[in-house]
């Protein structure tokens, strides 16, 4: 069948009319979605956070406590303190849409060592204030001011930080900007909220990151308006590289949610001693899963090793 060019010259406008406002409308539905979904994550109790019928492992005493980060908004932290001390502090650091109890009872090895542990919520966690989850441009802030707060309470040892997923990604940033903190490690970390913001984007919509840059880039935009803050700015690889302490890297090479590509791109920016453990069939924070013991084992190591 011939097509007929006139009629094809009255239709152009309005197919290509309609198939632009359709991308136009797509981009920002899509931009809304991803902006909500960035700052507002839904705030939830964790199985493991349930620490009801939890028998612990060592023997310590809790206690809660608060402080006002830089911006003024309440920090919710718990301090653990191991009934046989051994001078030393670790923080906890949490991932996204957990709290602070959700690290309780993967850590009794460290209590069992002697470690004062300090886990705080961060904002928009917990029973934090905070109405938004900015992935480390102000929760550094939130960690740093916890380190103060532990050092105005007269505790006066070296202090080591264990972050997961985001948490390790705030670690690292803190670290980047803290003289005080001696050795860190990080389990899962992303090395950049741009990066990861366009794979989870893409793996959303099942649509190549190509497409997803234009609705991402202005969910960057709503976000800088709104909240005061440029996502793509949050660079924890790039920031690596100002840190002084020794790092420990630990990621699954199976792991979807962060693919093991961020820990290698931030181990190679450590200026430092640093050291990257990789279990090949392990996903998302799977190693300790995998193989607690060792990891365990190696993480005291380290710690013992670098927070003499």
């Amino acid at each position: 069948m011939k097509l007929d060019a006139g009629r094809l010259k009255k239709i152009a406008p309005w197919f290509f009319g309609a198939t632009s406002g359709g991308l136009l409308l797509f981009t920002f539905a899509a931009s809304a979605f991803f902006h909500r979904k960035f700052v507002n994550p839904r705030r939830k109790q964790n199985k493991s956070s349930d620490l009801s019928n939890f028998v612990p492992e060592s023997s310590y005493t809790a206690g809660e406590f608060s402080f006002l980060s830089t911006d003024g908004v309440r920090i919710s932290g718990l301090r653990l303190e191991p009934e046989i001390r051994n001078g030393r502090a670790v923080f906890i650091c949490h991932g996204l849409a957990h709290d602070k109890y959700s690290g309780v009872r993967y850590v009794q090895y460290l209590l069992n060592a002697g470690y004062t542990l300090v886990l705080i919520d961060f904002r928009n966690h917990g029973k934090s204030e905070g109405k938004i989850t900015s992935y480390g441009h102000y929760e550094k802030n939130d960690l740093r001011c916890a380190i103060r707060y532990l050092r105005d309470s007269g505790f006066t040892g070296k202090i080591g930080l264990l972050g997961a997923s985001m948490g390790a990604s705030i670690a690292l940033l803190a670290a980047a900007e803290c003289d005080e903190i001696r050795a860190v490690v990080l389990d899962s970390p992303f090395s950049s909220l741009k990066k990861i913001s366009l794979e989870w984007a893409s793996k959303t919509t099942r649509f190549p990151q190509i497409f997803m840059l234009l609705p991402v880039h202005l969910a960057y935009c709503w976000i800088y308006f709104l909240h005061h803050f440029w996502a793509p700015e949050v660079e924890p690889a790039a920031r690596a590289r100002h840190v002084n302490c020794p790092v420990f890297l630990i990621h699954g090479g199976a792991d979807e949610r962060i693919p093991v590509s961020h820990s290698r791109d931030i181990y190679s920016n450590l200026p430092g001693e640093k050291e990257l453990w990789v279990i090949e069939e392990a996903g998302h924070l799977g190693v300790y899963l995998h193989n607690a013991e060792e990891y365990q084992r190696r993480v005291l190591e380290f710690f013992r090793k670098n927070l003499l």
